[in-house]
């Protein structure tokens, strides 16, 4: 009763302890001394809510950028974004034109999410920039934001692209003409001519960058009609020539191709496939300028 008497007296936010502190001074003499401890609760917010409630709710910024038609890279990074959990630091995400932004409250998570991106997928990672939004000079102190930038390689899986020469002697003579196979921290490639496969990571490719010539919305449906095995090999993939024709042409015409293929392990007769009509295909000459006869 006599602490709420002192608490309801001092009228604080907190609460009041009655302590009663005995000692024996001398042989058989205890000297007792009663003290009111008050303790006052006072309400603070830490830096991350202070910044939520000032509507400043990110410290630094990861923009992740592939200026492509299809987002086929993005897809396979989202689900390994999700598969290593490499999301759990990041406060909001934004889809932008060409790409999302990823948002953090430290500095050096979102460094860590950029390393991350540059070793699952071939991305150029750019010089951060940095804005400054306080400054203490007493202190010695800034508050400023930060922004990173990771450029993925414009090249998905399944599109055909042309090396640059300097490229194809890096690469043993490989291509010109390649097909991206697959898309991890460098790009798979295959030339279904020589059946000859290499790699190329981002730090080649943006030596002598080169755009997709075609991608797989350019790709149309063909009817096979035979196939025949070459022979040639590379590791599971056998190379078969193919008569193909196209899938909106039967009944209206003979027109036939013969192609070289690397699927010929899977492919038989009267299968449904995809493929690019070279014949009719329509592209920059600039990408090509450097091979007159192709």
């Amino acid at each position: 009763s006599r602490c709420a008497s002192v608490e309801r007296r001092l009228g604080y936010s907190g609460c009041s302890i009655l302590l009663s502190i005995q000692k024996e001074v001398f042989s058989g003499v205890v000297l007792q001394q009663v003290f009111v401890v008050e303790m006052v609760i006072h309400n603070f917010q830490c830096n991350n809510c202070h910044m939520v409630a000032a509507q400043n709710t990110w410290r630094a910024a990861v923009q992740v950028r592939q200026k492509v038609d299809h987002k086929r890279t993005f897809y396979l990074l989202e689900q390994l974004i999700l598969k290593y959990k490499a999301h759990q630091q990041c406060v909001s995400v934004k889809e932008q034109p060409d790409g999302v932004d990823f948002y953090f409250l430290c500095r050096h998570h979102a460094m860590k999410f950029q390393e991350f991106i540059v070793g699952v997928v071939p991305c150029r990672k750019k010089v951060a920039s940095e804005q400054l939004i306080s400054e203490d000079l007493n202190n010695n102190r800034i508050n400023a934001k930060w922004t990173f930038s990771a450029e993925i390689v414009p090249v998905c899986k399944d599109d055909v692209i042309c090396i640059h020469p300097q490229q194809y002697r890096q690469q043993g003579n490989l291509g010109p003409l390649l097909l991206c196979t697959g898309v991890t921290a460098s790009l798979k490639l295959i030339d279904p001519v020589t059946m000859q496969r290499g790699e190329l990571n981002q730090d080649n490719y943006f030596r002598h960058p080169r755009p997709a010539l075609m991608t797989s919305n350019m790709a149309i449906e063909y009817t096979v009609l035979d196939v025949e095995l070459t022979g040639k090999s590379s590791g599971k993939l056998l190379q078969a020539e193919l008569t193909l024709a196209r899938s909106r042409d039967l009944g209206a015409n003979d027109v036939r191709f013969q192609v070289l293929s690397h699927l010929g392990a899977i492919l038989q007769a009267g299968d449904i496939v995809m493929g690019y009509d070279m014949t009719a295909a329509v592209y920059n000459e600039a990408d090509t300028k450097e091979w007159p006869k192709l």
